[in-house]
């Protein structure tokens, strides 16, 4: 058997290295697949508000209405560090917002680096994200992923969502939700949207955390 480090000194001898190389690097798949594309997620990479405030700024999201960003365990009977919710939730989830009746933040993510395995029907995906909400309340997060082609069409509807009071068992926090699916042969983005809706109380109390969306090779 002849040494990959043979071969390339050949190459290199010829100039040819790079063409060698460059199936090397192919071979390990498009660089999206395998991890989470959804960027600030888990709401850490910005501010954390210690109480029932607006923060300064959400990285990576458009906003609208009172959508904030709330620390664990903020005054004000939040979820904390024991509440039901994700194992690694760090510092930091998604919240209605003082006031608001509703909330939404919205993400487009690329999927060109994938689009010749996905124009083959060989790429599936998971979503998923924790949603919640306060006590008895039906305050509540509603997430949405439309898989878009060229030309902006939508080719694919996802939801996560509504969680329930009864499905937090009357109880503060947040409860997972998953789906998984083949994404559409045409789809060359997505549009993430999350919907956070007050229905009782003063404060629209949804809220969200950890939200992921992973593209596998079949």
């Amino acid at each position: 058997m002849v040494r990959i480090t043979s071969l390339m000194s050949v190459a290199a001898t010829l100039g040819l290295a790079s063409v060698l190389a460059a199936p090397l690097l192919a071979a390990g798949g498009s660089s999206i697949l395998g991890k989470n594309l959804v960027t600030n997620g888990d709401a850490e990479s910005g501010p954390g508000a210690a109480s029932d405030v607006k923060v300064s700024s959400i990285p990576d999201w458009t906003v609208s209405g009172g959508f904030d960003v709330i620390q664990y365990g903020a005054s004000g009977g939040f979820p904390d560090a024991n509440s039901p919710g994700p194992t690694d939730r760090g510092k930091n989830f998604f919240y209605g917002g003082p006031g608001s009746t509703r909330s939404t933040a919205v993400q487009s993510i690329s999927l060109s680096a994938a689009k010749t395995d996905i124009s083959a029907g060989t790429i599936d995906y998971t979503f998923s994200a924790y949603l919640g909400g306060f006590g008895n309340q039906t305050d509540n997060a509603i997430l949405t992923a439309d898989f878009k082609g060229a030309s902006g069409s939508v080719l694919k509807h996802v939801v996560l969502g509504p969680v329930t009071p009864a499905d937090r068992n009357n109880v503060t926090g947040l409860v997972a939700r998953s789906t998984t699916g083949i994404v559409p042969t045409g789809s060359r983005s997505v549009s993430l949207k999350l919907v956070l809706t007050r229905y009782d109380g003063g404060d629209n109390d949804g809220s969200a955390d950890n939200i992921s969306l992973i593209l596998n090779k079949k």
